[in-house]
């Protein structure tokens, strides 16, 4: 079993991400809403239940114990997110981003997996969507940005 990612901000490009309902296009959250909304980020982000590519709304309604149409309505109400997958997939593209950034030696294929995505295909249109770019082109930009300028040797 994969331990969970340590808490990392995100960066600029996913917090921008339109992933989340603009406020004024959010519906009401009720006390309910965002009492399950609380348990769902703890699933997420101590238990780390993203890494699971087989994770679908079903699962975390077992876990907390409540009807699989609260918990999509918390998702959506309490969260102001989308919906399940666009959740999820921003847990699972930070965590890539993370990897990206830190394993070198880690395929893209590998960081796709570790990141809780089943397959490459629906990791690359995510990450693209979320990013603005391929992971490829994120790992080489962020090889740039830490490469030394040609006539530096210190």
């Amino acid at each position: 079993r994969m331990q969970p990612a340590p808490s990392v901000p995100m960066t600029a490009e996913l917090a921008a991400a339109p992933t989340a309902l603009p406020e004024a296009d959010r519906p009401l959250a009720t006390a309910e809403d965002a009492q399950l909304a609380a348990a769902i980020l703890r699933l997420i982000e101590v238990d780390a239940v993203y890494l699971d590519p087989e994770l679908k709304v079903a699962d975390l309604a077992r876990r907390l114990d409540r009807p699989e149409h609260r918990v999509s309505r918390a998702i959506t109400h309490g969260l102001g997110e989308r919906n399940f997958n666009r959740l999820v997939n921003r847990y699972r593209i930070r965590h890539a981003c993370q990897l990206l950034d830190q394993a070198e030696s880690l395929s893209v294929l590998d960081i796709s997996l570790a990141s809780g995505f089943a397959s490459i295909g629906p990791f690359n249109r995510a990450f693209k969507e979320a990013t603005g770019l391929t992971p490829s082109a994120y790992r080489r930009r962020e090889e740039q940005a830490t490469a030394l300028p040609l006539g530096d040797a210190s």
